[in-house]
């Protein structure tokens, strides 16, 4: 299958690099305005999905905004899979996918910037990038968000000073 490394897509195989729900469901479980309206965006806009086929559900005061697409999941695993490949430059397809990854899994405690779950592949993309990882924790704070501003909606309110 030949990928399409639109930065839209990117910023999709990132988001759903950390779904562990059904395999052809494109979605997220979020309690953040900014990000749902950005993933139903890119479902109507780009995608070009239904409006009666995106849909929304409340759980635990967060909604799972969800859309079903075969063809499209196939072709957000792969890019999962090969993102220390795909992935060695600052580019816009690059900086959507760690954007992708950041709002599905990224937060920041006192002890840092964290990724849950960050994967052997994505710590190579990252360390190829400049970005030095321990665990889930990026020690590159600064690094990592000049790469993600401006693509995540999560990483616009963090402050580095």
């Amino acid at each position: 299958m030949k990928l399409k490394l639109e930065p839209y897509i990117c910023y999709l195989a990132g988001l759903q690099s950390r779904n562990c729900g059904e395999r052809n469901a494109m979605g997220i479980f979020t309690k953040s305005e900014a990000l749902e309206q950005k993933f139903v965006g890119i479902a109507l806009k780009n995608l070009k999905i239904e409006p009666n086929h995106v849909l929304i559900e409340e759980k635990d005061g967060a909604h799972h905004v969800y859309f079903y697409h075969s063809r499209l999941g196939a072709q957000l695993r792969a890019i999962s899979d090969k993102c220390n490949i795909l992935f060695k430059m600052p580019t816009a397809q690059t900086r959507n996918y760690l954007a992708g990854i950041f709002d599905a899994a990224g937060h920041v405690s006192g002890k840092g910037l964290h990724i849950s779950n960050i994967t052997v592949p994505e710590t190579v993309m990252l360390e190829n990038l400049g970005v030095h990882t321990s665990g889930d924790r990026i020690k590159d704070i600064r690094i990592f968000l000049a790469l993600v501003r401006g693509f995540s909606v999560m990483a616009d309110g963090i402050r580095t000073s």
